[in-house]
């Protein structure tokens, strides 16, 4: 899902308790923060994993509008999460 956020706009602090979210930023700049890693810059070509019941947030977009696409799945939504491991994230940048 393409999704896109205004210049000022912060989120709150939230998780998704069986479900992991990528984010691909197309374009802006933002601060994002995860727990387990903190806070840091959000910027085009960066791919962001955030396991499932992990706090996160957009923080401060700084540009005039952020857009990018989320991705998620309900796969196992069934599956305990005491049982998926403990996986604190991933940053990956995209390079072309």
């Amino acid at each position: 899902m393409l999704i896109s956020f205004e210049k000022g706009v912060t989120l709150p602090d939230h998780v998704h308790k069986y479900q992991p979210d990528l984010l691909h930023v197309i374009k802006g700049k933002a601060t994002f923060f995860m727990d387990g890693v903190g806070e840091f810059p959000m910027e085009p070509e960066m791919v962001i994993l955030v396991p499932p019941n992990t706090l996160h947030a957009i923080r401060r977009v700084e540009e005039e509008e952020v857009s990018l696409y989320i991705m998620f799945s309900h796969l196992g939504l069934n599956i305990p999460s005491e049982k998926r491991g403990n996986d604190k994230g991933r940053i990956f940048k995209v390079f072309n």
